[in-house]
């Protein structure tokens, strides 16, 4: 426990010497030490007798005088845990069921936890707290004894009834550590009216990218824009790794494993060869890259530029903001060279929470809050009007798909015609991403030119894999 606090108490100093602008880099080593490898398989839930999964939903519950205490980050899918909690008082009168919605709830989990008092459940950001770093530090528990709680009408157990291949995601040591709520669809969003206005090319091919960049360029507008210093996985998630992906599946595969000699390899080589076309021919927004994500955003609505790299949760994000005859469409494009399903790549994500360690009076009431989450319909109504994405449970299509936002419908479309990523190695090696997406902002300002990138990058790789402080996976594509 003395690691752990140490551990959070150096994440709260990293911070504030973050905001003064002081960044400190573990130095190069130049041979591999002996490194801990962690263990990502899933363990294998229990079976119930119908009869004991029954008794077990029917059981009554006395909730009353008891409270519950969550926390989420403010972003792009709103408080959706208000609802479910607000029905859950409803079915357990007496019960108290509060949710912190804040900006700054990562830096408030931190400070509660060191104090004891951290809250049952939490939603905040993995760029804030990883999900891979709390399960190693101790900071959260598993979820294993939800999974095989039952569903409400008690037909299944929870994790009968889930969509449990989103769940290999927070797998680890034989334990499941995070509960997916629903599916974010990550990649390139435009505006179709105005593509239809300006006679814009939709493209499907590198050729007819370029043909699109030509276009943009006789408007005077840039053909991309993304979030930049502020949040790395735009850049990366949305559009570094499906890139390389989409070149080259086995450098993906092997940039994932941390094998160095990705940047040695005609895909990378491919890869700056696009990066370097945007830059030189001035086709990538300068001001994104400074910028704070919502004014990107509005850039974007604007139509400074033509496409923005994102999640399914834009819609939402920004529902006060789009413009009459706004047509928030998802393009199935990823920087490949042909038009081939196989070089075109859908990030696919969930939105993750975790139950905290120290968490252990209540582990009913979280358990309860869960079953809620996903089985009653007045809460995954409430939930789903207010992110606006797919469910991962059965019958949603059919019950809930009217909710979806029509954003979102358009890739769920387009998912048909690209294969599926879910770029793990993120959140096994965050500090990976977060250089990844510092270079390409240098690259993009001008301060470093295509060698030093991917110096930049392949030092950092190196630096990683050799740190035997750091756990290493295996990812078999």
């Amino acid at each position: 426990m003395k690691k752990l606090l140490s551990m959070l108490l150096a994440a709260v100093m990293v911070l504030g010497l973050v905001a003064c602008g002081s960044q400190t880099q573990a130095p190069a080593q130049t041979q591999a030490q002996e490194t801990t490898v962690g263990n990502t398989e899933a363990p294998t839930l229990e079976t119930k007798a119908a009869e004991e999964l029954k008794a077990e939903a029917e059981a009554v519950k006395d909730y009353s005088g008891r409270k519950l205490s969550l926390m989420m980050s403010i972003g792009g899918g709103g408080n959706w845990w208000q609802p479910v909690a607000d029905r859950m008082m409803e079915l357990y009168p007496g019960l108290e069921v509060e949710v912190v919605f804040d900006s700054t709830a990562a830096d408030m989990f931190r400070t509660q936890y060191l104090a004891g008092e951290a809250p049952d459940a939490f939603m905040i950001n993995t760029g804030a707290i990883p999900n891979y770093e709390s399960i190693e530090q101790g900071i959260v528990q598993p979820v294993d004894y939800v999974l095989n709680l039952p569903t409400l009408d008690g037909s299944s157990t929870l994790g009968e009834y889930l969509d449990m291949d989103v769940f290999t995601n927070g797998a680890y040591d034989g334990h499941y550590y995070v509960m997916h709520e629903f599916q974010y669809l990550d990649g390139f969003w435009y505006d179709a009216a105005f593509f239809r206005e300006k006679n814009l090319t939709v493209p499907t091919d590198w050729n007819s990218f370029l043909k699109l960049c030509d276009e943009c360029k006789a408007l005077g507008i840039k053909v991309m824009g993304y979030t930049g210093v502020e949040a790395p996985e735009y850049a990366v998630n949305y559009w570094f790794v499906p890139m390389l992906a989409s070149v080259d599946y086995d450098a993906y595969v092997k940039y994932c494993n941390l094998d160095s000699t990705v940047f040695d390899s005609d895909a990378m080589k491919n890869v700056m060869e696009k990066m370097k076309y945007l830059r030189d021919n001035e086709l990538m927004s300068q001001y994104t890259i400074g910028s704070g994500t919502s004014e990107a955003q509005i850039s974007f609505i604007n139509h400074d530029f033509a496409i923005y790299p994102c999640g399914s949760w834009l819609e939402a994000e920004m529902a006060d903001a789009w413009t009459e005859g706004w047509e928030l469409t998802y393009l199935p494009y990823t920087f490949g060279d042909i038009d081939d399903k196989d070089h075109k790549f859908m990030g696919v994500g969930g939105q993750s929470s975790r139950i905290t360690s120290t968490t252990s009076d209540n582990l009913d009431l979280v358990g309860e809050f869960y079953r809620v989450l996903y089985c009653d319909d007045e809460a995954i109504k409430g939930e789903v009007s207010t992110h606006g994405n797919v469910m991962l449970i059965p019958g949603f299509a059919e019950k809930f798909g009217d909710l979806v936002d029509a954003s979102v419908k358009t890739a769920s479309a387009s998912s048909e015609k690209m294969r599926k990523i879910t770029f793990v190695a993120g959140s096994w090696y965050p500090d990976m991403r977060k250089e990844v997406g510092n270079a390409i902002n240098a690259y993009y300002n001008g301060d470093i030119d295509e060698d030093a990138f991917v110096k930049r990058l392949r030092d950092k790789m190196d630096t990683i894999r050799n740190d035997s402080t750091v756990t290493k996976y295996n990812f078999k594509g």
